[in-house]
């Protein structure tokens, strides 16, 4: 690519549809039509069509386990051709520290399903990574913006990252890196993706939340020093009827556009940064 050239870049949006048309039209807007970028899903199978599957060039559906756990079997299996990973997985990662930190939310322990969504959002992740080689999207994009339906832009996104490093908005870090919305290069995008194997691998008692372990893998596999700090342009929505399995369940509703804000730190980061 040309040192004057945009890069061609792919939104990929993860998990499921929430936050409403009113928070789509704003992703066309203020960040897909800023950024010349193309969009791809990946998402849990049986939710309605909506406009978002209308405008995604490329969409992956994937299986709503009840017990996130069988998705983590059946990474392990798949990529257990290529590198022994463990099938006793849940003795070393579902140890009682973690068990009510939302780090491993979504597997079925002990008859009940673990809070927070850490499991899915891991997983979701892997199944990115099945998208991009399935679709050879490497050959075909530049950069990559993995991020989630339930954000409101309130104006453009930042559209001057260097390729050279990874981007992540200001804030919502819990102590480690945020999960929510990543901007990358080609270079860097599978290696990112690859955590539930990683985890495998490392066989360790992680602590925390899910930032925390993110911080830790990205430090683990050498990228962590490249990820910079970008202006917050958006924050997280919610409708009044939306489910949300960690967070958000006291937020703050934004008259103009008819939404509730789920974390009141994003709002107030956003909102001091728009320009006047």
């Amino acid at each position: 690519m040309d040192v004057h050239e945009k890069p061609k870049t792919l939104v990929i949006i993860i998990g499921s549809s929430r936050g409403s048309e009113i928070a789509w039209k704003s992703l066309q807007t203020r960040l897909l039509t800023p950024m010349n970028a193309d969009l791809a899903l990946v998402l849990g199978k049986g939710e309605p069509i909506n406009s978002l599957y209308k405008t995604s060039k490329y969409t992956k559906l994937v299986d709503e386990y009840d017990d996130w756990g069988e998705c983590i079997d059946y990474i392990s299996k798949k990529e257990g051709d290529a590198s022994p990973l463990s099938p006793d997985w849940r003795k070393f990662l579902l140890h009682n520290s973690v068990l009510a930190t939302g780090l491993w939310g979504g597997i079925k322990h002990n008859g009940t399903n673990l809070a927070g969504s850490g499991t899915i959002i891991f997983c979701m992740r892997y199944f990115v990574k099945e998208l991009i080689e399935e679709q050879k999207l490497l050959d075909k994009y530049d950069r990559f913006i993995i991020t989630r339906s339930d954000h409101y832009y309130e104006f453009d996104h930042a559209t001057d990252l260097s390729n050279e490093n990874i981007w992540v908005p200001e804030g919502e870090d819990y102590g480690g890196i945020t999960d929510k919305h990543i901007v990358l290069s080609k270079d860097h995008v599978m290696a990112s993706l690859d955590i539930i194997p990683w985890c495998l691998r490392k066989r360790e008692k992680f602590e925390g939340n899910p930032e925390r372990l993110l911080k830790y893998f990205y430090t683990n596999i050498g990228i962590f020093p490249k990820i910079k700090r970008f202006t917050r342009s958006f924050f997280t929505v919610k409708t009044k009827t939306d489910a949300t399995r960690w967070g958000g369940k006291n937020g703050l509703f934004v008259k103009d556009i008819g939404l509730i804000s789920k974390y009141t730190n994003e709002y107030n980061l956003c909102m001091k940064s728009k320009p006047k």
